[in-house]
């Protein structure tokens, strides 16, 4: 599946609005008839939104080394390690069905991941300041026992406001933006620098729930 063939996700956002997404759960959660009995997961922020579903599951991390994959195309990139994340995950647990994710922000032909230093968080926010960039989040399901899979990509568009080098240098200060990628969340202060979002809000966090809860029907 290409971003764009998941169009159907696409709206727009006011800043205002952002924070009343939770609204839409009873809707994801009509569309998963059967879900599953138990699902090997991997995320921190992730774990949050999984929650919401109400499923049994369990926090494994991958030991898929990330650094080894250079793919400069950022939607090859993020299919590519949430695909082997979750297989690698698979690989252990039998009887599982397996939930891996990969999230990256892309901006002028740049890959943003997660910021190395506090100097390296700067510069992305300096990149992104007053402009829109892509967060970009790679979704793969996995069952341990059939090795069927699914693997999809999903695109939202971040409009950020003009941040002056002040408010950068304290929100770095702040140590969100560490573990982020791009260097910021929008769950956090960095939600006062977002203008609008168009698309999947879930999918800024890191976890696309309507793309989860449309995959997980089809394994169900």
């Amino acid at each position: 599946m290409k971003i764009s063939d998941f169009s159907t996700l696409m709206r727009g956002y006011s800043i205002g609005e952002v924070a009343f997404g939770e609204k839409n759960y009873p809707r994801l959660l009509k569309k998963i008839k059967n879900p599953p009995k138990q699902i090997y997961f991997r995320g921190d922020l992730r774990q949050e939104l999984f929650k919401k579903f109400g499923f049994e599951f369990i926090v494994q991390p991958s030991d898929f080394d990330e650094r080894a994959v250079e793919i400069g195309d950022p939607e090859k990139l993020v299919k590519t390690l949430a695909l082997a994340k979750a297989k690698g995950v698979a690989e252990r647990f039998s009887g599982s069905l397996v939930v891996g994710a990969d999230t990256v922000v892309f901006h002028n032909g740049e890959i943003f991941g997660k910021p190395q230093s506090a100097a390296h968080a700067k510069e992305m926010l300096k990149k992104l300041n007053g402009d829109t960039h892509s967060v970009i989040t790679g979704l793969s399901l996995y069952d341990a026992d059939t090795h069927q899979f699914v693997v999809d990509a999903v695109e939202t568009f971040v409009s950020f406001k003009p941040i002056s080098d002040a408010e950068i240098d304290a929100y770095v200060k702040s140590q969100e933006p560490f573990g982020k990628a791009g260097g910021y969340t929008v769950q956090g202060l960095a939600g006062l620098f977002v203008d609008r979002i168009q698309g999947d809000y879930f999918n800024v966090l890191g976890l696309p729930l309507d793309l989860l809860a449309h995959r997980l029907s089809e394994f169900g």
